[in-house]
C-alpha cells in the first residue's frame, strides 16, 4: 500500500502535516515528498524527488530494512542497503516521526531509534 515514514513533523497539526516523507509504496520506496511547503537543495520543483539508485525492494509480501539518518539538515534514506536518496540544505530539521499509511494496511516491525549524539 501507499506508506511512508514522516520526517521532521511540526505544525499544522493537519492530515498532511508540515514534514518530509520518506515514501514507501511499492516500486516508489526512497522517494522524498514534501508537505506544507518545507524545501531542500536537490528538490529543484515540485514536491516530489524521486529515489537515485535503481529499486532495491524485495518483491510485495517480503520483508524489507529501511534506515533512515537524519543529521542536521540532511537526510539519507538506504533500502535493503542500497543509498536511495538524500536531502540536503533542509527548511526542517526536527519535529516529530510519524509512521503514515494511506488507505491501505501495512506492517512495521523492529524499529529502532538512536540518537546520533
Amino acid at each position: 500500500g501507499n506508506s511512508g515514514v514522516l520526517l521532521h513533523m511540526s505544525e499544522p497539526d493537519t492530515v498532511w502535516p508540515r514534514s518530509i516523507e520518506c515514501q514507501l509504496k511499492a516500486g516508489q520506496a526512497g522517494d522524498f515528498v514534501t508537505f506544507q511547503g518545507v524545501r531542500f537543495k536537490e528538490l529543484v520543483e515540485g514536491r516530489v524527488l524521486e529515489k537515485k539508485a535503481e529499486s532495491s525492494e524485495k518483491s510485495p509480501g517480503q520483508w524489507n530494512s529501511y534506515d533512515i539518518t537524519c543529521r542536521g539538515n540532511t537526510i539519507r534514506v538506504f533500502v535493503n542497503g542500497v543509498l536511495q536518496n538524500e536531502a540536503t540544505e533542509t527548511t526542517v530539521s526536527s519535529g516529530k516521526i510519524c509512521l503514515q499509511s494511506e488507505g491501505r494496511p501495512i506492517e512495521f516491525r523492529n524499529i529502532y531509534i538512536e540518537s546520533l549524539e
